[in-house]
């Protein structure tokens, strides 16, 4: 880093200096500080943007007890995101969802998600938001998604709770959280 930071200056000296006498040459001596000052304002911007509750977007509609649920993210998607995110499901006294989600085959054959959702389950419990056993399913997070589910002909629909969590992972840092509640009454 500090032979990087001798060239900038020797650089930045060397185009002061001919400055006057010739401009091309000036210039040329400019560029790595020029390149290097924009490549830090990329970094910066990534580092500072983050998306929120409001980025993502979600449709409902349905027939009888079928749901088709489709997002939409309305900002871009953070650089720092996760190659997935999660839906989490709460049905009340342990019943099972029939869910079908499309393009399972994002992850690698190898990767472990079980720490993930152990994880998740325990930031869910610190944040209060824990109903009952959660059901928790992974969606490749892309500009635009879907899933679909059968909801359990003994289950209303005001009893179901649906969250989308975003994952966000930077360099160096662990894991953060943020959640949506997708809400099935208000889409009637």
């Amino acid at each position: 880093m500090a032979i990087v930071i001798l060239l900038l200056i020797l650089c930045t000296y060397l185009g002061i200096r001919f400055l006057k006498k010739n401009r091309k040459i000036a210039v040329l001596f400019f560029t790595p500080l020029l390149f290097f000052i924009g490549l830090m304002g990329i970094i910066i911007y990534h580092s500072l943007y983050e998306t929120n509750p409001e980025s993502v977007q979600f449709s409902i509609n349905h027939e009888n007890n079928q749901y088709y649920i489709s997002g939409k993210w309305v900002d871009s998607i953070d650089v720092y995101r996760h190659p997935f995110d999660l839906i989490v499901f709460y049905l009340p006294s342990s019943k099972k969802i029939n869910i079908s989600l499309t393009n399972q085959d994002f992850l690698p054959s190898n990767y472990d998600v079980e720490w993930l959702k152990k994880d998740v389950e325990k930031w869910m419990k610190d944040e209060s938001m824990l109903y009952g056993e959660p059901l928790i399913y992974l969606v490749e997070t892309k500009k635009q998604f879907e899933f679909s589910f059968i909801l359990p002909d003994e289950v209303e629909e005001n009893e179901v709770k649906i969250f989308y969590l975003h994952l966000r992972e930077e360099p160096m840092d662990s894991i953060t959280f943020w959640k949506k509640e997708i809400n099935l009454q208000s889409q009637e």
